[in-house]
């Protein structure tokens, strides 16, 4: 969705490619309470939480990346339903003195 969003839905690569049917049920409750969402789609990218846990390099490249496309969005919320996303953009980036610039919430906060 375009236009006037209340916040930035992070789809996350699990929901994309594993947990296939978590991000059309949580789209469709957003859309039946009338939220107003956007997602980056394909410009989404990695938030880098598989590369960071697996210990290979890219971490800082991916998580900056990911960073610079939240923070084009101009909005000052991101919810995303990926555990290992939110768990990086809340606990792990800070560590790295990466700062998302949003506050982020996981989709049952």
């Amino acid at each position: 969705m375009e236009g006037d969003a209340d916040f930035l839905l992070w789809v996350g690569c699990v929901n994309s490619y594993n947990d296939v049917n978590t991000l059309p049920n949580l789209m469709a409750v957003f859309d039946a309470a009338g939220v107003k969402y956007r997602v980056l789609g394909e410009d989404e990218g990695c938030c880098g939480s598989i590369v960071h846990m697996s210990g290979l390099p890219g971490f800082k490249d991916l998580a900056n990346g990911a960073v610079s496309r939240i923070q084009a969005t101009e909005l000052d919320t991101m919810t995303t339903p990926c555990a290992g996303c939110a768990n990086h953009f809340k606990e792990i980036y800070p560590k790295h003195n990466i700062d998302v610039g949003v506050r982020v919430k996981h989709a049952v906060d």
